[in-house]
């Protein structure tokens, strides 16, 4: 849980989400249903992803199998190995 966090691993997940970002704006999105670029291709970030859409799937870190769970309505996939869910 994020209030658990101290201030280096703050900044460490900052740091890791801005990086996150920039890869993904540079690989042009994630064309997950229907989005698409202007000339109708698919943005490339899709490819890379790491968990999100993979359930059931190795974890390309560890390969334990990726899982989904639902938060407010949302899917949320993690790595049961590499991110702990409490």
């Amino acid at each position: 849980r994020v209030e658990k966090l101290n201030e280096k691993e703050l900044k460490s997940l900052h740091r890791a989400m801005k990086e996150i970002l920039k890869k993904a704006l540079r690989l042009q999105g994630t064309s997950i249903d229907d989005y698409r670029k202007p000339k109708g291709r698919k943005g490339g970030y899709a490819d890379v992803r790491y968990v999100y859409g993979r359930e059931g799937e190795k974890c390309k870190r560890c390969s334990a199998k990726i899982k989904r769970i639902k938060i407010g309505g949302r899917s949320a996939h993690f790595c049961s190995h590499c991110q702990k869910f409490e």
